[in-house]
């Protein structure tokens, strides 16, 4: 199963940065699930790809759980924000396969 974070508003390259890092900090998402950051083509005009979404490949869709509540601890950590969260849940590998 595939999630995909994005996460819009002023601070969003920031908290896909820091929301990146706390979940591969997180020893029970890293065993068990791949964790990157992807891209996308900028607005023309730009120089470059910009940040898109936190990308998690999980073993399994158990690991669904463990990824929310480390969302939900990190958000805990982080200044209120304007930005908006969008979580998309895919079919896809295993990160084991």
């Amino acid at each position: 199963m595939i999630i995909d974070i994005r996460i819009t508003g002023p601070a969003a390259d920031e908290d896909l940065n820091s929301l990146h890092r706390w979940l591969r900090d997180e020893p029970s998402i890293r065993q068990n699930a791949l964790i990157k950051l992807t891209y996308q083509d900028g607005p023309q005009g730009t120089l470059g790809p910009v940040l898109d979404t936190v990308q998690l490949v999980l073993n399994d869709g158990l690991q669904i759980a463990a990824v929310l509540l480390a969302y939900r601890t990190w958000r805990d950590t982080r200044p209120p924000a304007p930005n908006t969260l969008n979580l998309m849940l895919l079919p896809g590998p295993s990160a084991g396969a």
